[in-house]
């Protein structure tokens, strides 16, 4: 698949279930290991997320500020959440927003029709994933 064909990943409504592997792309403390795109794995750990939120996934995934917004992948690279926090002073325990309510949320966006495509990349390997995918993830800081 060359790099010229656009990458289409779908946004999976369905509760993802316990022990499904996970993965994430994003900047965590950019400032400190810089600037390049990282890879975060892990599993689902509980279908309810911070305080038993049921709008959460809790996952073994090591994130760190830096990782919020990045999206929570499945492993045919569907979209299963948004990553959004985490446990300060806990070992791999972070969360992220479940794809059902980022799909709730895109509903409500005045002028905007989210399409679910079919996934362009779920039958190829995890490294030519990330190859794909990175070019669609940016990172976003704000400066006082």
């Amino acid at each position: 698949m060359p790099d010229s064909i656009p990458v289409y990943i779908s946004i999976k409504p369905d509760v993802a279930d316990v022990g499904t592997k996970v993965y994430s792309l994003g900047y965590p403390l950019s400032d400190l290991l810089g600037e390049e795109i990282k890879l975060t794995d892990g599993i689902i750990n509980c279908k309810s997320g911070y305080k038993g939120d049921i709008s959460e996934y809790q996952i073994s995934a090591a994130v760190q500020p830096g990782n919020s917004g990045s999206p929570l992948l499945d492993e045919d690279g569907n979209v299963i959440g948004v990553i959004n926090a985490k446990i300060i002073g806990g070992d791999n325990i972070g969360y992220a927003i479940k794809s059902s309510y980022l799909l709730l949320f895109l509903s409500q966006v005045n002028n905007y029709k989210y399409e679910n495509k079919e996934n362009t990349i779920k039958d190829i390997n995890l490294q030519e994933k990330i190859k794909r995918l990175k070019q669609n993830i940016f990172l976003i800081e704000i400066k006082n």
